[in-house]
């Protein structure tokens, strides 16, 4: 039986649908690579551009030693010191914890007060003490902070300042740590003030205080200490204004 004119067409188009399918999936294949290839070079760039920073571990090391620096070590420079300071920091000079206590306390924390120079060099003249509480020693003073600067064997002043009160001091082993410090009020409220912190003790304050050539002595004898505790060619310390002086 042959089959009809209508079934032939039927046959004839889907043989040319079949062939138009066949073509297109072989394109398709051999098209595939090239647009995968594509696909990859536009990621590429993205990737390898991005730039993150990792944590440097000897920054973090070096962040963790400083946190573990005792900020009580007297072997610390002065805060008010140069970094590239020529002198060394001063230490009192003799094994006397309650003199050591006070000098650091005023070369580390007074000595904010002013802008820093070579070395600070304190000034104390004590006025009376009270060591009957080891957590609350009472030292009552004359207080006064130097800066120096160095040029050639003198020592030139820089600023510095009086800070007469009363410290508290803390016993700690065998050494003393200063807590807290009542300091005298400056202007109008100077005498009120001096009173109410030294007490019986104001009369022997004034006389220290108040004696220009007396503070002198101890100042320059403090300069002298440091210079041969710490073996240096300093033979003169010259105030502004003034004629150089000798170091006794």
């Amino acid at each position: 039986m042959k089959p009809s004119r209508t079934n032939r067409f039927i046959m004839i188009a889907v043989a040319f649908v079949m062939m138009l399918c066949l073509s297109s999936c072989k394109a398709n294949q051999s098209d595939a690579p090239e647009i995968k290839a594509d696909s990859a070079n536009t990621q590429k760039p993205d990737t390898a551009d991005v730039d993150i920073p990792k944590p440097k571990q000897a920054d973090e090391n070096l962040a963790q030693e400083n946190t573990i620096l005792n900020p009580d070590d007297h072997q610390a420079p002065s805060v008010n010191a140069q970094a590239d300071s020529p002198l060394p920091a001063y230490q009192y000079p003799q094994n006397a914890p309650i003199h050591k206590a006070v000098s650091d306390y005023l070369t580390h924390d007074i000595a904010k007060n002013f802008a820093p120079s070579d070395v600070c060099i304190p000034s104390i003249s004590i006025v009376g003490t009270d060591t009957s509480n080891p957590d609350d020693t009472l030292v009552w003073g004359d207080f006064w902070v130097f800066n120096y600067k160095l040029e050639n064997d003198t020592l030139l002043t820089e600023s510095g300042g009086s800070h007469p009160g009363l410290m508290h001091l803390k016993k700690s082993d065998d050494n003393y740590i200063v807590t807290k410090m009542d300091i005298v009020a400056d202007g109008s409220d100077n005498l009120k003030s001096a009173k109410e912190i030294f007490g019986d003790k104001y009369e022997d304050f004034h006389k220290i205080n108040a004696n220009q050539d007396e503070r002198e002595k101890v100042r320059l004898q403090f300069i002298s200490d440091y210079v041969k505790f710490n073996k240096l060619a300093i033979t003169k310390i010259k105030d502004s204004g003034w004629e150089p002086v000798d170091l006794p």
